[in-house]
C-alpha cells in the first residue's frame, strides 16, 4: 500500500503540471499504511479517470482523494466533478473500470465493496478491501 501511495502522489504531482490553477487536489491518507498489501495498480485507474473526466481548463475542478487504513481492510474514495472537455460521450466508455472490477472480482473474491456514484455533475467512487 505504501508504494501504492507514493505512485498515486507521484501520478498526482506529475498532472499538476499538466493542469491549470482550476484543478484543486486533496490526497489524504489515514492510518498506519506501513505493512499492508494490496495489488499492484488496483487504485490508478480511479485516479487516472478522475483526471480525465474531471479536470477543464475553464472549470474549477476539485479532486478529492481518501485513502484510511483500518486494522481489517482499506477503504479508498475519490470524487470528481465531470467535464466531458469534448472527449466522446462517457456512455459507451468505462473499460478501466470494468477491467478493475474484473481484477477485484478475481485477486479479492467476496472480499471488497465497489460502490460508484455517478450523479449529473459529479463522480464518487468508493472501494473498501478487506483483509
Amino acid at each position: 500500500l505504501e508504494k501504492e501511495m507514493q505512485f498515486i502522489n507521484d501520478y498526482i504531482e506529475l498532472q499538476k503540471i499538466r493542469s491549470t490553477d482550476k484543478t484543486s487536489v486533496g490526497f489524504t491518507v489515514v492510518g498506519d499504511i506501513s505493512g499492508k498489501k494490496i495489488s499492484p495498480m488496483i487504485l490508478l485507474p480511479f485516479t487516472e479517470n478522475a483526471f480525465k473526466y474531471g479536470v477543464s481548463t475553464r472549470e474549477l475542478s476539485p479532486i478529492n482523494i481518501l485513502v484510511e487504513s483500518h486494522p481489517n481492510h482499506i477503504h479508498f474514495k475519490i470524487r470528481n466533478n465531470k467535464h466531458n472537455n469534448g472527449k466522446k460521450s462517457l456512455v459507451n466508455t468505462g473499460i478501466g473500470i470494468n477491467n478493475t472490477r474484473r481484477r477485484l472480482e478475481l485477486l479479492y473474491p467476496g472480499k471488497y465493496e465497489l460502490n460508484i456514484e455517478d450523479e449529473p455533475l459529479t463522480y464518487t467512487i468508493n472501494l473498501n478491501i478487506h483483509s
